[in-house]
């Protein structure tokens, strides 16, 4: 059962995908903006569901969770520190504030790549020593 609403998710979420590609293409960005806000607003429900059921299916799981929030609000706050928010001047209607945002949510994304490469070579390096 689980697999079937998973294919069936999947096929309309792909379907949606589509029709807003080919809304895109007649010269109308706005439905990419707008199903983007749509795919995150359900990836974020979606989300946070699987988190409680999962609280609740396993109550010991809430230490390893709160591990990774605290990691999380870490690299947020690294990447906050990092980006200064000075570019906002090339760009018409963005605020200082924004470009902040932006910078911060750059950074992290580097953060994490480089984490997730050194993850991996760290992986490689203690594979072959074994």
């Amino acid at each position: 059962m689980r697999e079937k609403v998973s294919s069936m998710a999947m096929i309309i979420l792909i379907v949606i995908s589509a029709v807003l590609f080919v809304m895109s293409m007649t010269g109308n960005v706005d439905p990419i903006l707008y199903g983007s806000y749509v795919f995150f607003g359900i990836g974020l429900v979606v989300t946070l569901i699987g988190a409680v059921v999962g609280i609740i299916a396993n109550p010991s799981g809430i230490k390893e969770m709160l591990i990774g929030i605290v990691g999380m609000v870490i690299v947020l706050v690294a990447g906050w520190v990092l980006a200064d928010g000075t570019d906002y001047v090339n760009y018409k209607d963005l605020s200082e504030g924004m470009s902040k945002f932006s910078g911060m949510l750059l950074y992290s994304i580097y953060i994490l790549f480089g984490a997730s490469i050194l993850t991996v070579v760290f992986s490689w390096v203690h594979g072959l020593t074994r």
